[in-house]
């Protein structure tokens, strides 16, 4: 009989466990339907080299209006918009810092690599509510870079960025939005040419949402130039065959596309 007692006030928190357990494995394996721009996040968080934004504390307890008002001129500083790197936000239990959403677009994403809690407020203090939120312990659409993913509706300016955790000490974050990037092309006056001679390189990309406003070229050998001429001429002071690339820019979203083994130098006793 006492076997039994004990049996029966054990059997519930048996099925207990086995409950959580197994709603928690139900969570971990639930497929989260990708959006169209979940590759592009997954891309960017997989490959992309990261940069470090300024992280602050809010060690003087500042209502986040004050936090917001203190640092929203050091534009330098921000998390921006940007297809090109991973922002690389460090954290101590809670750490804040500055967002910048410079175009105006149907909606900005936010991507972490972790499963952690972050939150965004706007000029007046006030949290900005996401229109979606996913969360999962494992990946986000299929990517496993990615566990927490937000999207806001009618995002624009500045805002004010609070990460909390007490066990991760800095996490990989996206920023973009869902406006199109430009697409990087280009051709050239020739593929072949001797030691000396000029190519000229014209820019066949195609803009996105915004206009382009900057290219960047190099030529495989080295050099570069960067600025707003979408026309550029090179000269090749050595043979051997060139992989030069463009990168264009609508001043945030960026593309770039690099042509492998494209131009053939011949000269200085080349056959």
């Amino acid at each position: 009989m006492h076997n039994f007692s004990a049996f029966n006030k054990l059997l519930p928190i048996v099925l207990l466990l086995n409950g959580c357990n197994n709603i928690l494995s139900d969570y971990e394996k639930e497929s989260i339907l990708p959006l169209s721009i979940d590759e592009d996040i997954c891309a960017i968080l997989s490959n992309n080299e990261s940069v470090s934004p300024t992280v602050f504390l809010n060690s003087d307890s500042m209502t986040n209006k004050d936090l917001f008002d203190m640092h929203v001129s050091d534009t330098s500083s921000f998390v921006v918009l940007s297809n090109a790197n991973v922002w690389n936000v460090a954290i101590d239990t809670t750490s804040y810092f500055m967002v910048n959403a410079p175009q105006e677009a149907d909606t900005y994403f936010v991507a972490l690599n972790a499963s952690i809690e972050l939150e965004l407020f706007n000029i007046n203090g006030d949290l900005v509510v996401p229109d979606n939120v996913k969360i999962s312990t494992k990946n986000i659409a299929g990517c496993s870079a990615v566990k927490v993913r937000h999207s806001y509706a009618g995002f624009n300016g500045q805002y004010l960025a609070r990460l909390h955790s007490t066990t991760q000490p800095s996490v990989g974050l996206v920023f973009v939005n869902s406006n199109r990037s430009p697409t990087a092309n280009f051709s050239t006056s020739s593929t072949i040419a001797v030691v000396g001679d000029s190519i000229t390189f014209n820019d066949q990309s195609q803009p996105g949402t915004y206009a382009i406003k900057s290219y960047t070229w190099t030529f495989g050998d080295n050099n570069s130039v960067s600025g707003e001429m979408s026309t550029t001429t090179h000269t090749y002071m050595d043979s051997g065959v060139f992989s030069p690339s463009l990168t264009v820019s609508d001043g945030y979203l960026v593309s770039r596309v690099i042509k492998s083994d494209f131009i053939n130098i011949y000269g200085g006793g080349d056959q």
